[in-house]
């Protein structure tokens, strides 16, 4: 009887030991699937996964590219700041520099205004003086060549003839350039002879006149 007691109770024991299988839980529709249909649900499954770690990597990329963006704007804004800065000193020199130059400029310009006033009354003596001999030497030579006096008073013929006409049209001087290059000085009494002509003659010309020149003017 106590033998038949303990061998119940070591069965008991050992139905204790034993493991408990526990089969792990397999989602259903899973169970239905065909071997073919599971890899290619395994595969997409797997390719969502990559897709999900390739956007959260460029989600990262754009991330750390938009602050290298931001701290490249950061860094070009104070470097502009710093120009800006540095035009502003520059050009606030310039206009000082310029209003100093042209404060100076001014300074200058009044006394060369008066050094200039009495340096064009001194030549404007001088010429009137060069006036005065050159009109002298027409009446003592009556007549006179223009290269003479071109030679004379350093001037070109063109200019002699320039003046001539200048003081005849101003009645300083009275007198006739013939066509042979001369100047015939004549006074007013020669003059009143000259008039006298061409009232005889009528109309006549500057020709005329000067192959005349010898009878109406004292050319000695």
């Amino acid at each position: 009887m106590d033998r038949l007691r303990r061998r119940r109770d070591n069965n008991e024991e050992d139905t204790e030991l034993e493991p408990e299988i526990v089969e792990p839980l397999i989602d259903p529709k899973i169970q239905k699937l065909s071997a073919k249909k599971l890899r290619k649900l395994q595969m997409k499954q797997q390719k969502a996964r990559e897709r999900e770690a390739r956007e959260e990597m460029w989600r990262e990329q754009r991330e750390m590219e938009d602050r290298a963006i931001d701290k490249r704007r950061r860094q070009e804004e104070k470097e502009e700041e710093k120009e800006r800065l540095l035009e502003e000193a520059l050009e606030q020199k310039r206009l000082k520099r310029e209003a100093e130059e042209q404060a100076d400029y001014e300074k200058r310009k009044v006394l060369f205004t008066v050094e200039a006033t009495g340096s064009v009354q001194e030549e404007l003596d001088e010429f009137n003086e060069n006036i005065e001999e050159f009109i002298e030497y027409l009446k003592t030579e009556k007549v006179t060549y223009l290269e003479n006096l071109s030679v004379k008073y350093d001037m070109r013929t063109a200019d002699v003839v320039e003046r001539l006409q200048n003081l005849l049209e101003d009645n300083r001087i009275s007198g006739i350039i013939d066509e042979r290059g001369k100047f015939i000085y004549i006074s007013k009494e020669e003059m009143l002879n000259v008039a006298s002509f061409i009232n005889r003659r009528g109309r006549v010309s500057i020709q005329e006149i000067a192959r005349e020149s010898n009878k109406l003017i004292d050319l000695k």
